[in-house]
């Protein structure tokens, strides 16, 4: 360690160049400050862009220069056996070298911006700090980079072609374990991973050169030799624990999801889309496919959620084609009838936007808030597309028949609170004969989100309890303020929330049922004729619509979310015979709703 602080020492008296270069540039801003043709003397921003300008340039281009000649010249003018003839061991020459490398580099850019940072801190503070920060770690990086780039590019030995090639594999490695962390927009993962990727390659081009000099001594073709041999396998290392971390997080199962998660099912098939964040596993955002056996299938990231038909034969979704553009999507869909069915790309390209399937699958519209498409999905052809909307706007789409498309619109709510209204338009656009026509237009309410009947005859508003023709927006009826997830059942009954209560409105009748404790309630839906499933804190409630009686009470569970898509506000088709998913603690199950009977998920491909 001695020797290492002596060669340090030494070092440092040859670059007092350096300094003196670093304290003129530090003099220059001051001077810039106070010439003739400017308004404001001395102006505090100048003097910091200046020298921030400067401490960046001389702080990366001593990092690139001392990187390459530390140990380069003097390995390539013979003078690096000096150190050999002495009693100091290789690692000590590389850490006196280095280290006095680092402070020279820390010095100079200190020397520069030191003055005008105690001359204008807050300019500092405001802009140039996360930069000269960033700046000062990544000549670390530069500086052992260059090291190693110097040493091979002097040996001129064929091992440089090798090296390039294992430097292109690095990089080609690194790209695809960024890949499912970019697609899916985890840029906290992004951070973790790059930080664990990055601090690993700094150890190992640190501590590689004492290999290179304790192995290659003084010929440039043994220390190449010796060099490589000390890094690459670091490198592989390091990439096998970055792999190790990416294969850990991609690997999470339903289970492994918390907070909000996605859950939208057809029970005419049996299939059920599930997505959400998981868990110990920061921004990570899982999606999963579930066939009617319990088979888990791993999807990409689903953005939104997934569109099932009705039919339940057909599902599609969106998937982030760059990411480095993750508004651009592609639809996939797969076919759900058949067990080998693959995901199939459709060339459908569309920015962050809204989709639904037709009945049986076969078309698709898409709505990108602008931009109304409608796409046959077997013969891949465009069959419809115009600007319908002068402003970007949410709401529900439907497919009334193939030929028909029928949209829920309103502009985006710009401000949350009880007085803001909007005035959603229905609009339909027949693909058969290629016009739009808007059907009728609905009262002012708060939301735009609504939930129609089976058929879609009528639409009933979220929050504000107003009951709408589907195609005229004529008002039918109105129940007040009710909660976010109402329900009309295919009988014609209406289903909100108020406060403590679920309000029943039948045609003939009305009734209230008052929910035992406290606790939210949301309303999942109709899960057999006539009975609905209630959310009411950690249990589900089943309650029979004709009578208002809780039958069933099911403690510990959540779920299920009997809708299939954010757009579609029709309810599911049930009574299939299918179970539906619901979740009890951090475990999904199959659970059917007339006897209450669960059934874990299995594992599939």
């Amino acid at each position: 360690m001695n020797a290492a602080i002596l060669i340090a020492t030494r070092e440092l008296r040859d670059k007092t160049r350096l300094f003196l270069t670093a304290l003129a540039l530090a003099i220059l801003p001051f001077i810039a400050s106070v010439m003739p043709m400017l308004r404001q003397k001395g102006d505090p921003n100048l003097v910091v862009t200046i020298a921030g300008i400067l401490a960046f340039s001389l702080g990366v281009g001593t990092s690139v220069i001392l990187g390459a000649t530390t140990i380069g010249r003097p390995l390539s003018d013979g003078r690096l056996s000096f150190y050999f003839s002495k009693p100091i061991a290789p690692a000590s020459i590389w850490i006196g070298k280095a280290t006095a490398a680092l402070i020279a580099t820390a010095a100079s850019f200190a020397i520069v911006a030191l003055p005008s940072w105690l001359y204008a801190r807050g300019e500092w503070s405001q802009t140039w700090s996360p930069i000269m920060t960033s700046t000062l770690l990544g000549s670390l990086v530069v500086f052992f980079v260059m090291h190693a780039a110097s040493t091979m590019v002097r040996s001129r030995s064929a091992l440089l072609a090798i090296d390039f090639l294992l430097a292109a594999a690095t990089v080609g490695a690194i790209f695809i374990m960024l890949r499912p962390f970019a697609f899916s927009g985890a840029t906290r993962l992004l951070s973790i991973l790059g930080l664990i990727l990055g601090i690993g390659f700094v150890l190992v081009l640190a501590i590689a050169p004492a290999f290179q000099l304790a192995f290659g001594r003084t010929d440039r073709r043994r220390s190449h030799a010796a060099l490589s041999k000390a890094l690459w396998p670091g490198v592989a290392i390091v990439l096998l624990a970055g792999a190790a971390f990416v294969g850990w997080v991609v690997s999470a199962t339903p289970d492994d999801l918390s907070g909000q998660i996605v859950v939208a099912q057809t029970p005419a098939t049996g299939w059920t889309f599930i997505s959400g964040r998981a868990l110990h596993r920061a921004d990570y955002q899982a999606s999963f496919l579930i066939d009617p056996k319990g088979g888990i299938h791993r999807t990409g990231p689903m953005w939104w959620s997934a569109a099932f038909s009705r039919d339940g034969g057909s599902v599609a979704w969106a998937e982030p084609v760059n990411p480095l553009r993750p508004r651009e999507m592609e639809i996939y869909t797969r076919d759900l009838t058949r067990d080998d069915a693959r995901p199939v790309a459709t060339g459908i390209r569309l920015p962050f936007g809204e989709f639904v399937l037709s009945d049986d699958g076969r078309r698709i519209a898409i709505d990108d808030g602008h931009t109304l498409s409608i796409h046959d999905l077997g013969a891949k052809r465009l069959l419809f597309s115009a600007r319908l909307f002068e402003v970007s706007h949410h709401g529900n789409m439907f497919f009334v028949s193939p030929n028909l498309v029928r949209v829920i619109h309103a502009p985006w709510q710009t401000r949350a609170g009880r007085d803001e209204r909007v005035t959603p338009v229905i609009t339909e656009v027949d693909v058969a004969r290629r016009t739009v026509t808007n059907t009728g237009t609905v009262e002012p309410v708060r939301t735009s989100l609504c939930v129609a009947s089976p058929d879609g005859s009528r639409l009933l508003f979220s929050r504000n309890g107003l009951l709408v023709d589907g195609r005229t927006g004529a008002t039918i009826a109105r129940y007040g303020d009710i909660g976010m997830w109402p329900a009309i059942l295919r009988d014609g009954t209406v289903v909100v929330q108020k406060k403590t209560t679920i309000a029943i409105q039948r045609p003939d009748s009305a009734i209230d049922v008052a929910l035992p404790g406290k606790g939210s309630a949301y309303i999942r839906g109709e899960v057999a004729p006539g009975k609905i499933a209630v959310q009411h804190g950690g249990s589900i409630l089943i309650i029979d619509a004709r009578t208002g009686v809780i039958e069933r009470t099911y403690a510990h569970m959540q779920g299920p979310l009997v809708t299939w898509s954010p757009v579609d506000p029709r309810p599911l088709p049930i009574d299939t015979g299918r179970p539906l998913i619901v979740r009890e603690g951090r475990h999904f199950a199959f659970w059917n709703p007339k006897t209450g009977e669960r059934t874990p998920l299995g594992i599939g491909q």
